[in-house]
């Protein structure tokens, strides 16, 4: 994640695309063992609620910029023998309503707090994945005493003090080819980002496919997505603050992550240089300034991967088994 544009991206599978119709009922499959409802937000908004099931506390899974509760079809099931186990789509994503106006921080908590009141029975851990990450912590220094664990996945960081996103000289876009159909954009993002997990397609399901079976490059309207983007910039995190155990995960990568196997060696270069030089510090800063909390935090560091990493195979177990540890140990760091 060098900026928004990769939590973004990560779901950008088509655009439109005049040489191909799909076929009305082309989608990708979505076998996730969940319900779907609709719970009533700040403002009369109507939210998408994914549940899957399970007993015990709640265990709320909170979506990226750009996401809808889908990216979860795989991570969250494997806790129902725990939790509650539900995911929230935000207001302005995928089949939630998108009011004008109402992105702002306080409106995003409302709608959390609703959920969180109306679907838990004591308190909830939080799981935020990127741009939750400003939820997660928003939300525990706001309602303290509704919140039993913090679990960030690649989601604790200033982004008022991310690296420019100008800065960064790779760029991951599909082709028109790449963009023909559902298999021609699942094969571009195998190549782009070096796997596919089911989640992604389910996910664009809700957020890119079209009645019809085309597919749209917008994952959220233009004036949503700036909202989104000065709530994210703009939030300046005091984890020192918080009260609720910590658990954090981040992908780090000592190469640019997103680097085209075939870029030519000075397009090389220069990423691994801004990797080095601008996202690495970014990325080393930010876990210090987590670990300058006062409660218990561990941090999971996961090597050689990237933003997604939780729907990749190997990266997905450890977080699994980072999330189901009973105890959280004094403050670890490890990078």
């Amino acid at each position: 994640m060098t900026s928004c544009r990769l939590t973004v991206i990560t779901v950008l599978l088509a655009g439109v695309v005049p040489c191909h119709i799909a076929a009305a009922s082309e989608r990708f499959p979505d076998s996730s063992p969940h319900s779907e409802r609709f719970v009533i937000g700040s403002g009369g908004t109507r939210l998408q609620l994914l549940d899957w099931g399970g007993s015990g506390p709640l265990l709320l899974f909170l979506a990226g910029l750009g996401q809808t509760a889908h990216i979860f079809d795989s991570l969250a099931p494997q806790f129902r023998d725990r939790y509650h186990v539900v995911g929230l789509t935000r207001r302005g994503h995928g089949r939630s309503d998108a009011p004008a106006g109402q992105y702002d921080l306080d409106t995003l908590m409302a709608d959390v707090a609703i959920v969180v009141t109306g679907v838990g029975r004591n308190k909830v851990t939080l799981v935020g994945h990127s741009f939750a990450g400003i939820e997660l912590t928003s939300f525990a220094m706001r309602h303290p005493d509704l919140v039993d664990r913090l679990i960030y996945l690649e989601a604790a960081y200033d982004y008022s003090l991310m690296p420019k996103d100008s800065d960064d000289p790779v760029s991951v876009t599909p082709g028109p080819d790449d963009l023909a159909s559902l298999e021609a954009g699942k094969r571009w993002f195998e190549r782009a980002f070096g796997f596919w997990h089911e989640a992604i397609g389910a996910d664009a399901n809700d957020v890119n496919v079209r009645p019809d079976g085309t597919m749209k490059l917008e994952s959220m309207r233009e004036d949503v997505a700036a909202s989104l983007w000065r709530v994210m910039t703009t939030f300046r995190p005091d984890y020192t603050t918080l009260t609720a155990p910590i658990l954090a995960v981040y992908a780090v990568s000592e190469t640019h992550p997103m680097l085209p196997r075939d870029a030519p060696a000075d397009k090389v270069t220069a990423a691994n240089t801004f990797w080095r030089t601008a996202w690495r510090p970014y990325q080393r800063a930010s876990i210090a300034q987590l670990l300058d909390a006062r409660v218990p935090t561990t941090i999971v560091v996961l090597r050689d991967t990237q933003h997604l990493c939780f729907l990749r195979p190997d990266d997905e177990r450890q977080v699994v088994r980072a999330m189901r540890s009973g105890a959280l140990p004094p403050k670890l760091g490890a990078d």
